[in-house]
């Protein structure tokens, strides 16, 4: 990939190219990634000096640890927060349960305690999600099924606003 600067009346166009050769006619072809030339110049520069060969840096892979594995439930919840859910469900103690383990479905798809032991140890969705440190305190086996006694209380009007 490169970045390819032309002139078109008097106006400086970026673009972000690749090179690929033809299979049929074995020629080179420039293929267009994306039109940069209305993007922040910052951002631009950013791009230039990534595809600069010259100035990467090696990465030493001996010093390498692992860091908290959040990607995951980040995901999840933002398309929580994208298809209204989180918005839907409320932010009171149950409902916080309820979303943990509307995220544990997606991600185990076991049993609720189970559910629990995911996301105390090997997940971060609680911190995601907010729960305090009291409420992570307060969860437990027991505590875990008044997420599912709120979904069943409030089925009605969940379903009302996510409609």
């Amino acid at each position: 990939m490169y970045l390819e600067i032309q002139t078109y009346k008097s106006k400086k166009l970026i673009f972000l190219r690749k090179s690929i050769r033809d299979k049929q006619s074995g020629k080179i072809k420039k293929v267009t990634i994306a039109n940069l030339t209305y993007e922040p110049v910052d951002q631009v520069a950013a791009i230039a000096n990534a595809l600069d060969k010259k100035k990467q840096q090696q990465v030493d892979l001996d010093n390498l640890e692992q860091g908290k594995s959040i990607g995951f439930s980040l995901i999840i919840h933002f398309l929580m927060n994208l298809l209204g859910i989180t918005k839907a469900i409320s932010k009171s103690f149950e409902a916080k349960i309820a979303l943990m383990l509307i995220a544990a479905r997606i991600v185990l798809q076991s049993s609720r305690l189970q559910a629990l032991y995911w996301s105390k140890s090997i997940d971060h969705i609680l911190d995601i999600i907010g729960f305090t440190k009291e409420e992570k305190e307060k969860l437990n086996d027991k505590t875990v099924y008044k997420g599912l006694d709120y979904l069943y209380k409030n089925q009605q009007t969940i379903e009302d606003t996510l409609y």
